[in-house]
């Protein structure tokens, strides 16, 4: 399969207007000395100066407004996102700044102010290169003679699934199939193979265990539905069959996979997320999965995860719900039972979820992004599953999906968030950790159409964490590779 290496550069305008009683005010621009006083990995501080005293009208306030193309004509600029409102000029004179954040590393921008009909000069900037390369893109379109639909790029995640010591990488499409593209033992990535994943119900969370006892990595995905699993069995050489659907719900949303009963075989825990409640299936041992047992969970649980999270050497679930604003937490009672939902709440409201030791004390903790804030929450488990200590750290537009890992090989787990933005402006987020569980702020990696999932993995084994992300919109995988190691 070819590939392409694909450089991400995204123009940007910043454009700073005055307005009285909603009409535009204009006059010939004054402002002739804006320029980019600082410039960070995900962020750039413009300075200017503020009008003369003549030119300042009472109640008059500046707008910023952005554009991912380069503006030629100054007449379109209303038409562009609005990204803030700011106060008043200051002194005539004075020095004005603004700092635009959540920018994306390796990218150039061009800045301007717009100010009484016109626009001021054009800055350029090129914020500096992060510790991974710009993205490797591959398509996951099927070929022309194939009629299933595969161009939903809904989650990613990575798995050995050859047995090559190379990382594969396997994506749900959100419709009825899965792809699994086979590392070529270099970092690099053969054509997709796409599995059928049963008829009139549709895939869009998965995760990969051993469930049949045999070894081999096989696939659990979460149905759109009323089966609630299907399960894909690996056939030992990176090739998957379809084996069957299991329980019966309304419609899950996520899965993952521990084993629960502690008869050494990993079960399936699902949210579902219209009866506002998490199944447990059981394995039976050959990868065929027992009814669902359903728990209660908060309003409309949108993400799960599996750990010990009170020291009792059992596995237990934690589950994102995005209607009640809160995390549920079911504790292992043995047997793969569960006791009596706890709830902790959070603000904001949680999306997805994922379960790591960010602190180094044995104790795993938990990291929840939240869609509408754009934020990522971190909880520390303090003592046998108390999660009270919790801190909030700013990423990208929409965060859909997260990750963890010890990207800059310090021994400390950092986090990846994946956001969605708006239009072609998705991103990644890497916070990096400073220990005891605090992270510094976040460094962004441009990222292609509806990104939804990011996942990580050493693709071409040099001994640092890669990350890859899918584009949704896109039907594409982007791969990231960590230069931390040359």
């Amino acid at each position: 399969m070819t590939h392409q290496k694909y450089i991400i550069r995204l123009t940007v305008l910043l454009i700073v207007g005055l307005f009285l009683n909603g009409r535009t005010v204009s006059a010939q621009s004054i402002i002739d000395d804006l320029k980019a006083e600082s410039v960070g990995l995900s962020e750039v501080t413009l300075v200017w100066s503020a009008p003369e005293e003549a030119e300042i009208v009472e109640g008059v306030l500046y707008e910023i407004r952005m554009s991912t193309e380069e503006i030629t004509d100054q007449t379109i600029w209303h038409y562009l996102q609005k990204c803030a409102d700011l106060s008043q000029p200051a002194i005539p004179g004075a020095v004005e700044s603004f700092t635009v954040k959540q920018l994306s590393c390796n990218s150039t921008y061009y800045f301007g102010v717009y100010y009484y009909g016109s626009i001021s000069n054009i800055v350029e900037v090129t914020l500096p290169a992060g510790m991974f390369d710009d993205p490797v893109s591959y398509s996951l379109h099927y070929p022309e003679y194939i009629h299933w639909e595969a161009h939903c790029a809904t989650m990613g995640t990575a798995a050995d699934v050859n047995y090559d010591h190379y990382p594969d990488i396997i994506v749900a499409n959100g419709e009825e199939n899965v792809s699994v593209l086979l590392n070529n033992c270099d970092g690099t990535f053969g054509d997709p193979s796409h599995y059928r994943a049963g008829f009139g119900c549709e895939g869009a969370f998965m995760t990969p265990a051993d469930l049949n006892g045999d070894g081999e990595t096989d696939l659990a995905l979460a149905y759109n539905c009323e089966d609630l699993a299907g399960v894909f069995l690996n056939m030992g050489n990176g090739t998957f069959y379809f084996k069957d659907t299991y329980g019966r719900g309304s419609r899950s949303g996520a899965v993952c996979a521990a084993d629960f009963d502690g008869d050494r075989d990993n079960d399936l825990a699902l949210t579902d997320w219209e009866q506002n409640s998490v199944a447990v299936l059981l394995n039976r041992g050959d990868g065929s999965l027992d009814e669902a047992v359903f728990y209660e969970a908060g309003e409309k649980p949108l993400s799960l995860c599996a750990a010990d999270f009170n020291g009792d050497a059992l596995p237990d679930i934690a589950v994102a719900n995005g209607g009640s604003g809160d995390i549920a937490l079911l504790f292992n009672a043995g047997g793969g039972e569960f006791d009596e939902t706890q709830y902790i709440e959070l603000v904001p409201s949680p999306f997805y979820i994922i379960a790591a030791d960010f602190d180094n004390d044995k104790q795993i903790d938990l990291a929840a992004a939240s869609l509408k804030e754009n934020t990522v929450s971190i909880l520390l488990n303090k003592y046998l599953g108390n999660f009270k200590d919790r801190k909030t750290y700013e990423v990208g537009r929409s965060p859909r999906g997260l990750c963890s890992a010890d990207f800059d090989g310090d021994g400390l787990l950092d986090i990846a968030a994946v956001n969605e933005g708006e239009g072609y402006s998705g991103s990644v987020s890497v916070l990096l950790n400073n220990g005891r569980g605090t992270f510094r702020h976040a460094v962004n990696y441009a990222a292609g159409k509806g990104p939804r999932s990011v996942f990580t993995a050493d693709f071409d084994n040099d001994g640092d964490m890669d990350m890859g992300v899918t584009n949704f919109e896109a039907g594409t995988i982007y791969i990231y590779f960590n230069k931390t190691i040359e």
